[in-house]
């Protein structure tokens, strides 16, 4: 079986937009809980809201959605914060964790923001899980009150090439 990330367009919602769009509402809304289900006009809206303002990537094996993620490339600093790449949210399917995809997907963002020109990442992790697996991948924590993460694209390529990805 074949594994794709592919930048999804997110114009008129589509399966694989709103497949995609459940799957980060329930991982940024309600960390832990896998299996929320939302009604087709709001995940309509959260689609609508990304196209506006963020990439999301959606990694596939054929046709079916194993993970997914909404980042912000090129953002200028501001308000204290290091500007580059913003990753809002990043979520695999609860039965296919711990298979190394978030890493695959996390490499992908990493190479795209350094090749748009980025030295900063950025996210904030909302789980203690999440911080253990960004922080193997090359994060470090800059304010453990809102659970800031940064790190240079470099150094997460790295650390993730170590891994065995």
């Amino acid at each position: 079986m074949a594994q794709t990330i592919e930048v999804l367009s997110f114009g008129p919602p589509d399966e694989r937009s709103l497949a995609a769009a459940s799957l980060l509402l329930a991982t940024t809304t309600e960390p832990g809980v896998d299996d929320a289900q939302y009604p087709p006009e709001e995940l309509e809206g959260f689609v609508e809201d990304i196209r506006d303002f963020a990439t999301c990537y959606g990694l596939f094996e054929d046709d079916s959605l194993l993970g997914a993620a909404t980042v912000k490339h090129g953002l200028e600093p501001r308000m204290g914060l290091e500007g580059g790449t913003e990753i809002d949210a990043l979520a695999i399917t609860p039965d296919r964790r711990g298979e190394g995809l978030g890493r695959v997907m996390l490499l992908h963002i990493a190479q795209a923001a350094i090749d748009g020109g980025d030295s900063h990442m950025a996210l904030y992790s909302l789980t203690d899980r999440a911080g253990r697996f960004y922080e193997g991948m090359g994060f470090s924590q800059v304010d453990p009150k809102t659970k800031r993460m940064v790190a240079d694209p470099s150094d997460v390529l790295r650390n993730g090439q170590r891994s065995g990805v």
